[in-house]
């Protein structure tokens, strides 16, 4: 609501940056859902009106509202019926969060998305201050470009980190927790113990070693990923340079220009950074959630 409403309060990390909070800019996130539920039959984006998008988020407030206050009463219900045995129940409900470090995950979790509803505030401020310099179609083209490098060479580089996290922290990709290491029934039935159990070393000792070949596979390619990102990054970058050099003092990104988009190439790539220096919090505070 605040983003859509000029009101967002950008804290010290952004304000550096000089962004104005005055825009009103609504979060894709809001549009999405907002077509996706045919409020008002609408289903283009370019005929939602500001009216309509204040309507639309104050009543999913209310209903968020509503749907709070009943949970509250059926808590309180609750309390009431098992007076006797609720302070018990409450401590183990505690006791419970407090082991798996839940807290932290929720925390970390609405602190991420309200992070990235700024990011994204900023990105969209910086292509409108952009096209506010009327560049030309092959200029929007390049602005695009350019940050689509930057969002896939930062984005591959960080995955690589969180991938090596993750084997650090023992918290191995989906792909790799489907091959199970528990014993099938056709060796644990087994009546003859010395068989039972030279098979399950050697059942064991397979699936071990597939998950240490997979392992290398993945790391493998998360390098050649990075690099690949990198490589490309670079090669257009000098190209794109060249053809500036090469085009009338006219028709060359001008130095407004330039300092938008890098301004922006900073943005994507403090963000991803947020991004990913949560995940590994997630890895070692909250290990039972997934980020």
């Amino acid at each position: 609501m605040q983003c859509g409403t000029g009101k967002l309060n950008l804290n010290e990390r952004l304000q550096r940056q000089n962004i104005s909070s005055s825009l009103c800019i609504w979060p894709q996130q809001v549009t999405t859902i907002l077509i996706k539920q045919n409020y008002n039959n609408i289903i283009d984006e370019n005929k939602i009106t500001q009216d309509i998008y204040v309507n639309f988020v104050n009543k999913i407030q209310l209903h968020f509202d509503v749907k709070t206050k009943q949970m509250q009463i059926e808590f309180e219900m609750i309390k009431n019926r098992f007076e006797s045995i609720f302070t018990d129940i409450v401590d183990k409900i505690d006791t419970f969060v407090r082991k798996r470090d839940l807290t932290t995950a929720i925390r970390l979790h609405f602190e991420a998305r309200t992070a990235l509803v700024e990011y994204n505030y900023i990105d969209q401020v910086f292509q409108k201050k952009y096209l506010q310099q009327k560049p030309n179609e092959i200029q929007i083209k390049l602005a695009n470009r350019t940050c689509d490098l930057v969002y896939n060479k930062e984005k591959s580089s960080q995955e690589l980190t969180l991938f090596q996290m993750g084997v650090l922290y023992n918290k191995l990709p989906d792909i790799l927790n489907i091959i199970e290491e528990t014993l099938p029934a056709t060796i644990t039935n087994l009546n003859d113990t010395a068989i039972r159990e030279r098979l399950s070393k050697q059942y064991v000792r397979i699936i071990q070693k597939a998950k240490y070949d997979l392992m290398s596979v993945l790391s493998a390619a998360a390098q050649f990923n990075k690099d690949e990102h990198r490589e490309t990054y670079d090669k257009e970058m000098i190209q794109l340079w060249d053809n500036q050099r090469q085009l009338p003092n006219d028709e060359r990104l001008t130095e407004n220009l330039l300092t938008i988009l890098d301004q922006r190439q900073q943005n994507i790539i403090k963000c991803l950074e947020y991004i990913y220096n949560i995940k590994p919090d997630f890895l070692v505070k909250a290990p039972t959630l997934r980020s």
